[in-house]
């Protein structure tokens, strides 16, 4: 009988011993699973560049107009290296301008890529076709109104 007892007693202590065991590692693998991060979680997308498009406060007239430049250029709105451009030319042999936006007569919607004729509220998305009224700025426009040119070398077109 006193055997008996003895091996109940070492049992119950055996078995307790193991179950308290398998709890601390059950519970050390939940801790340790718990406090791992996905590597994943912090990782954020890489953003793309804004699209340069490149606006002046300067003289002009009381239509809106940049004074003495009277030429139009037709094109397609396109984007180079994250510069808006004008292209125009045949297909084949395209040329591209940079234009350079009075902020009296037009409006970047960043959002949407959107450029906006104020005086018309026409909206120009980018691959549309466009006629814009102005010139070719030379350097000293440039450099009176501190005209940044895009990474690419292209003539700079003022838009009336």
């Amino acid at each position: 009988m006193l055997l008996n007892k003895l091996i109940w007693t070492a049992m119950f202590i055996l078995l307790t011993a193991c179950s308290n065991s398998h709890e601390a590692n059950h519970a050390a693998k939940h801790v340790q699973i718990d406090t791992q991060k996905s590597p994943l979680m912090n990782v954020e997308s890489p953003k793309e560049p804004e699209i340069q498009v490149t606006m002046f406060e300067g003289m002009v007239d009381d239509d809106g107009n940049v004074a003495g430049l009277g030429a139009n250029l037709i094109g397609k709105l396109v984007v180079v290296d994250h510069c808006l451009l004008i292209q125009s030319g045949s297909p084949e042999q395209p040329a591209y301008d940079q234009p350079v936006f009075s902020k009296m007569s037009y409006a970047w919607d960043k959002e949407k890529s959107v450029l906006i004729n104020k005086h018309t509220n026409q909206k120009y998305p980018i691959g549309s076709e466009i006629s814009i009224g102005g010139g070719n700025a030379n350097d000293e426009f440039q450099k009176i109104y501190n005209i940044s040119k895009c990474s690419i070398n292209v003539p700079l077109w003022i838009a009336s």
